[in-house]
This record gives C-alpha cells, structure tokens and sequence, in this order.
C-alpha cells in the first residue's frame, strides 16, 4: 500500500500549482466512531493518533497559507 501513495505523492508532486502536504492521516476506530455520531475526532478523542494527525494537517494548512 505504501508504493501506491509513495507513487500518487510523486505524481501530484510533479504538476505545477498543486500543493502535496506532508501529513498523513491513518484510519483507526476513532475515526469510525466519530463519523457514525457526526462528531469530529478531536472532539470524540483528542488523544488518539488520528485526532493529533488531523491537528498536525490543520497546522500545516495554515502554515502554507501563511506563505
């Protein structure tokens, strides 16, 4: 699984104008959870992995938008 995002990276990377961020966000049943209840999983469990990749993803966006 690893080669095809590794291959998709390199492709999106190669065109002009789009940004490929560095996060990655791994799918737990935390994530499950909180889709099924229609709440965010850094509400449902900030402590989980996802919860704090979903805030690292939040702070990059806002770092590139900073530029």
């Amino acid at each position: 699984m690893k080669e095809k995002i590794i291959i998709s990276r390199e492709i999106l990377e190669s065109y002009d104008n789009i940004n490929v961020f560095e996060s990655f966000i791994h799918v737990d049943s935390s994530i499950e959870w909180a889709q099924d209840n229609s709440v965010p999983v850094t509400v449902y469990k900030k402590s989980t992995r996802s919860a704090k990749e979903f805030q690292g993803l939040a702070k990059e966006v806002i770092n590139y938008g900073s530029r």
